[in-house]
């Protein structure tokens, strides 16, 4: 039952992406990778906000 707030699919390479999560509990992990690496600082669990500076690769948020 988790969503974002960003419908967008697609992020041209140079721009930020920004996203909050809605639905994630307390005990779930949340990973965000971009081009198969994980971006350690990219999640806010306090806030939901998911946010990427300068995107350079495809983007894959997972809640487990």
């Amino acid at each position: 039952g988790v969503t974002s707030t960003n419908k967008r699919t697609a992020v041209n390479e140079g721009m930020s992406y920004k996203t909050t999560l809605k639905g994630v509990k307390g005990t779930d992990t949340v990973t965000i990778a971009m081009g198969g690496s994980t971006l350690a600082d990219a999640y806010d669990s306090d806030t939901g906000v998911v946010k990427i500076d300068s995107v350079d690769g495809n983007i894959t948020i997972t809640v487990a």
